[in-house]
């Protein structure tokens, strides 16, 4: 079942079907915008999704995925953790 997927699991399927789960099962934490780029930041599970965008036009550029909380830095300032 996808939404038990694992890092790894959801590393080995082809890029259609990372969206596919991404739309099902990922939860949209949190965006920013880098010059010209827009980075949204989508969690599945303990693991997380940054897609980076050419903002003009929403054209995809990269897929990345990790788990450390290093990688969160850039969103930090917009992660609500009041009800946590």
């Amino acid at each position: 079942m996808l939404e038990d997927i694992t890092l790894y699991e959801f590393n080995s399927l082809e890029s259609l079907e990372k969206i596919e789960a991404l739309g099902e099962y990922g939860q949209i934490v949190a965006h920013h915008f880098e010059g010209d780029f827009k980075f949204m930041l989508y969690q599945i599970n303990d693991f997380y999704i940054e897609i980076k965008y050419i903002a003009e036009g929403n054209v995809f550029v990269e897929l990345k995925t990790f788990k450390t909380t290093k990688l969160l830095e850039p969103y930090l300032s917009q992660i609500n953790i009041e009800n946590l």
